[in-house]
């Protein structure tokens, strides 16, 4: 088991380092692209702030400052819980990468996330000026406590999980179809919807609203921007990190079993 643990290590070391340098290298690029991907959060930003000062300085429950700071955090979450798209496993399919790395003692699944995760040690410090801007210009305010602090810096990391555990699944659609395009615009339409992205489930319906706090959609990203921007208590906090950690081992469990039919689904058709 320890000589397990320690090939996974090593894994992980080597793949990360891997991922670091190639991103490296277009720093420059994804720089201009995550200015370029500012538009999103700011548009929500200002329209909403706009909304809450014309009711009285706030909207869904919100305050101003805290509408401000929630899209903020936006940005840094959208980076650090980005994943290798679902359309990878339909090239690795087409191109027959996937035979290669089959032959691997360990799974594919812990290439993406090794690979991704060397990625983030770039994204973070190019974030900080854009951060730091946007602070600046919005004047956010955020809870700095323990457990705010420390609630964030775990849900970021769940969600992280999380998130590449439902591109996964939905990548393994294809193994039975050429494509899945399809289904990834219907994952990212019902992602924008109920996870946070577009709008704060407070600006829902409370019915709505608390359905979709209880989907992966939400613990995949919106619950990570709220501990950081919204008042919770510790309690809160740590219901709401059970509830990724509980959707994390249900979709990895979920992963299993798919995975071994969509492998045996696709020895049959190389063969």
């Amino acid at each position: 088991m320890i000589a397990t643990a320690s090939r996974y290590l090593d894994f992980y070391r080597a793949t990360s380092a891997l991922g670091f340098k190639s991103f490296i290298h277009y720093r420059g690029a994804f720089f201009l692209g995550m200015i370029g991907f500012l538009g999103e959060p700011v548009v929500y930003l200002v329209v909403w702030s706009q909304v809450a000062e014309a009711q009285g300085g706030s909207v869904g429950g919100l305050t101003i400052d805290q509408v401000v700071t929630y899209y903020i955090v936006w940005t840094l979450v959208r980076n650090l819980t980005s994943f290798r798209s679902p359309l990878s496993w339909q090239n690795r399919i087409a191109e027959g990468s996937l035979s290669d790395q089959l032959l691997r003692p360990i799974h594919p699944l812990h290439d993406d996330y090794a690979g991704d995760l060397g990625t983030k040690f770039v994204i973070v410090p190019l974030w900080v000026p854009i951060g730091v801007a946007l602070g600046l210009v919005f004047r956010p305010s955020l809870d700095l406590s323990v457990p705010a602090v420390t609630g964030f810096a775990v849900a970021v990391v769940l969600a992280w999980i999380l998130r590449g555990m439902m591109f996964s699944l939905v990548g393994l659609a294809a193994f039975r179809t050429t494509r899945v395009s399809g289904l990834m615009q219907v994952f990212l339409a019902i992602e924008l919807l109920l996870s946070g992205r577009l709008v704060p489930l407070s600006f829902y319906p409370d019915a709505l609203a608390t359905a979709a706090e209880w989907l992966p959609w939400y613990r995949s990203f919106g619950f990570a921007i709220e501990v950081a921007s919204l008042p919770m208590t510790g309690r809160e906090i740590l219901v709401g990190l059970g509830a990724s950690v509980g959707w994390v081992v249900a979709l990895i469990a979920l992963y299993a079993v798919l995975w071994r039919r969509a492998v045996r689904h696709y020895s049959a058709v190389s063969g």
